[in-house]
Parts: structure tokens; C-alpha cells; sequence
């Protein structure tokens, strides 16, 4: 029964984490209130990196996610989810129209965590980017992801910088390159590509209309595998 302008004086006073996290899917009549509010109208990017969120503590944050109507950036790098969180984290983006860029940089996803990521994008048409650097997914989370990027026409940026891929994680990802016309960059440095690696790349970059930029720093790539990139080129 508060008055909505007492409601948004109390709100002044809180961060926008508390007014998402705590607040909101509390009472339709709150959430009516808070839509009304000038700060979260504009409220549009959420950075809660390295917060080490504990597992009890998720469920809120998928509860925002599966209501979401307004964040189209979300930053949870350095939060150590793990596989099974993930799992509970995508499965609230498959359907949604409004997030753009996801960072899961440093969250100890391995191999199963890439495969539950590549679920969501088979049935997500809106996120544009996607940063899992400095997890773990290998060679066979990156088969996971390139079965993804066949079916899928609005991820542009994939950043799996220092995974641990091998050559065999390039070779998935250079079918990919073949067919995909979305993928925009590409980053892959801090891997084990190796000059073999390299082949697999050029052979998916010389049929490649899409891709703009792509990072291979770090990946002993050697004169070989330099020269295979040039005439790819």
C-alpha cells in the first residue's frame, strides 16, 4: 500500500544488484513498481564478476534470468560455476529473445559444461557473444560447440581463449568455418594448436566469407604453420 514515489525513494538507496536480485519476483505489485523505475528502465548490463557466488546462491540469479525483459550483457567471469551450475545457468537462456553477450570467462567449465552451453544456442536466437577464456573445455567441448554453430545464426563472437584445445578441437572448429556465415571473431590464443592445428584452420578459412577477426597468439604455430595461414589468405 506504500505510495509508488516512497517505493522509488527506497529504491534511490539501493545498488542495482540488490534491486534484481532481492526485489524483483517478490509481488506482482512490486515488480509493477519497479518497472516504472528510471534506473532499471535503463538498466540494461549487470557485472557481478568474481562475486565467488556460492550454489545456493544461483537459483536467484536464473530465477532473474528466466523473467529477464531488460539485460542484454551479463558479465559472471571469475565466479568458478562449475559444470552443473551451468547446466541450471543455460537452461534458463534457450528461450530467451533479450540477452546479447554472456561472459563466462574463468568459471571452471569443462567439457560437459560446453555441451550444455551448446544446447542453449540450438534454440537461442539472440546472443551475439559469447567469452569462456581461461576454462577448460578441451577438444571434445569444442565438438559440442561447433554442433552449435551449424544450427545456430546470431552468435558472432566466440572466445575460447586458453582451453586446452588441440589440434582436433581446430579440426571441429573448421567445419564450422566452412558452413557458418555468422561467426564474426574468433579467439583462440593460449591452446595447443601446433602447425597441425593450422592446416585444419586454413583449410576451414579458405571457404570462410564471415569471419573478420581471429586471434592465434600463443599456439606454436611455427613457420609451417604460418605459411599454411598465407595462402589460406
Amino acid at each position: 500500500s506504500l505510495p509508488i514515489e516512497l517505493v522509488h525513494r527506497i529504491l534511490d538507496n539501493l545498488d542495482d544488484l540488490t534491486i534484481l536480485m532481492s526485489l524483483r519476483n517478490v509481488c506482482s505489485r512490486l515488480n509493477l513498481i519497479i518497472d516504472t523505475y528510471h534506473r532499471y528502465q535503463t538498466l540494461t548490463m549487470l557485472n557481478i564478476a568474481n562475486l565467488r557466488w556460492k550454489s545456493q546462491e544461483l537459483p536467484r540469479l536464473y530465477n532473474l534470468l528466466l523473467n529477464n525483459t531488460i539485460l542484454v550483457t551479463l558479465d559472471l567471469a571469475y565466479n568458478r560455476i562449475g559444470d552443473e551450475d551451468t547446466w541450471s545457468l543455460v537452461n534458463t537462456l534457450k528461450n530467451k529473445k533479450v540477452l546479447i553477450s554472456l561472459n563466462l570467462a574463468k568459471n571452471d567449465i569443462g567439457f560437459k559444461g560446453a555441451q550444455y552451453l551448446a544446447d542453449a544456442l540450438h534454440e537461442n536466437t539472440t546472443l551475439g557473444a559469447i567469452v569462456l577464456e581461461f576454462n577448460n573445455i578441451g577438444s571434445q567441448g569444442t565438438e559440442y560447440l561447433v554442433h552449435a554453430l551449424n544450427h545456430n545464426r546470431s552468435l558472432n563472437i566466440l572466445n575460447l581463449r586458453q582451453n586446452k584445445i588441440s589440434a582436433d578441437g581446430v579440426k571441429y572448429l573448421s567445419q564450422a568455418l566452412q558452413n557458418n556465415e555468422t561467426l564474426k571473431t574468433l579467439v583462440l590464443d593460449l591452446n595447443h594448436i601446433g602447425e597441425q592445428g593450422t592446416q585444419y584452420l586454413a583449410d576451414g578459412l579458405e571457404n570462410n566469407k564471415a569471419l573478420t577477426t581471429i586471434q592465434l597468439g600463443y599456439n606454436a604455430i611455427g613457420a609451417e604453420g604460418t605459411k599454411l595461414l598465407s595462402n589460406a589468405l
